[in-house]
Parts: C-alpha cells; sequence; structure tokens
C-alpha cells in the first residue's frame, strides 16, 4: 500500500482526527498536490470561532470549489450548493476528493450485485433494493429502487465511489422535468452496509438511513 493510500486509511478510521488530516495535507504539499490547501481549510473551517475568519475561510474554499470543484468531487458537485455546503457531506468530499486513490474492498463489490434492505424515514421503513451495475476502479455506478407504500415506488440512479469499506453516491431522481439529486454515505460491515441519505432540497428535506444486506 502507498503512502498516500496508508494515510487515507488512517483519516477515515478516525475522521474526526484534525492531526492526521494536517499530517496529511503536509505530504500532499510536499508533493505539489494542490488538495493540500482545502484539507487545511476544512480543518480551519472546524476551529473557526468568529464570524469573520469564517467568512474570509468560506470564501477562499469557495474558490478552490469554483476553480477544481468538477476535477475534484465530480458528481458530488450535484448537490453542493449555499444550503448543503460541503461540510455537511460528512466524509463525502474526503472520498470524492481521493477517487484514484486504491485501497482494498469487500470482494461482494467486485462485482455486480443487488442489494435488500431497507429505508427509514422518521421512524417508518421503507423496502429497498439496491442495484450495483458498474464497478470500475474506485467507481460504483446503478439504481436504486423503493416502496415507498402499496402503489408508490421511487426510482433513482446513483454514481458514486467506493474506497475502502467506506461508500458515497449521488441519487438522481427525476419527476417530470425536474431533478432531485440526493448524497448517500455509509461504511460496509461484513456483508451490510449502513449509512445516510441526505436529501438537500425544499421538496424531500431531511435524512434517510439505509441499513443493506444480501
Amino acid at each position: 500500500m502507498s503512502d498516500q493510500a496508508s494515510l487515507l486509511q488512517a483519516i477515515l478510521a478516525r475522521p474526526d482526527d484534525e492531526t492526521l488530516r494536517l499530517v496529511y495535507a503536509d505530504w500532499l504539499e510536499e508533493h505539489g498536490d494542490p488538495r493540500s490547501e482545502f484539507i487545511r481549510l476544512q480543518c480551519e473551517l472546524a476551529a473557526a470561532d468568529d464570524g469573520r475568519s469564517r467568512r474570509r475561510l468560506q470564501a477562499r474554499e469557495n474558490a478552490l470549489v469554483a476553480a477544481h470543484g468538477r476535477e475534484w468531487f465530480g458528481p458530488l458537485m450535484r448537490v453542493i450548493g449555499p444550503a448543503f455546503p460541503l461540510h455537511a457531506t460528512g466524509t463525502a468530499w474526503l472520498l470524492f476528493l481521493h477517487d484514484q486513490v486504491p485501497l482494498p474492498v469487500p470482494d461482494h463489490l467486485q462485482r455486480p450485485t443487488t442489494w435488500h434492505g431497507e429505508i427509514e424515514q422518521d421512524g417508518t421503513r421503507f423496502p429497498a433494493q439496491l442495484h450495483v451495475r458498474q464497478r470500475e476502479g474506485n467507481g460504483i455506478q446503478g439504481d436504486l429502487r423503493c416502496q415507498f407504500d402499496p402503489g408508490r415506488f421511487g426510482e433513482f440512479n446513483w454514481q458514486g465511489l467506493v474506497i475502502g469499506s467506506h461508500v458515497a453516491y449521488v441519487t438522481d431522481r427525476k419527476s417530470g422535468e425536474v431533478s432531485y439529486p440526493g448524497l448517500y454515505t455509509g461504511r460496509i460491515e461484513g456483508t451490510h452496509i449502513t449509512g445516510r441519505w441526505q436529501v438537500p432540497s425544499h421538496f424531500q428535506e431531511g435524512a434517510f438511513t439505509f441499513t443493506f444486506a444480501w
């Protein structure tokens, strides 16, 4: 495993450890990687305790996202906006920022498969199927079908990545000409994946939880 992969694996194992992120930012800077500044900014934003400092840091973050967002974050940019900034995505921004870094992935994600599980929203559980249609490198994509009630199904396309035991993907559900993107972040444990699905639109606000198993 490369030095970069080892550092990323350590950060994902302890995502709240700021020291690990700063060590990694130093490593990126030593290798001429501009992502180092972005990672330091996230640490500074988390520690900022006054409005002026926070506005200054957010302005720099916005400038970096404007310059590098599509290259660094790919599909994640579909959900990012003033009402849903990068820091609200949990570990998702860190995963998308490292879409080319190889980490060991469970064997059952090396091939197309179907997960059967459920979505929980406000205490109500809905049966769902998550189909993995394609996997290439860290990239993963497929579709999701959820039965919200006997006569109503939700169907979504999704695109994202899996790095080690962590998964993040952006969902897309269309209603007529309107698209409603969402973000799922989860963790694989054995043959289960659990996580959180956020839909940052005024039509579907809130968080949803998934528990999937084969």
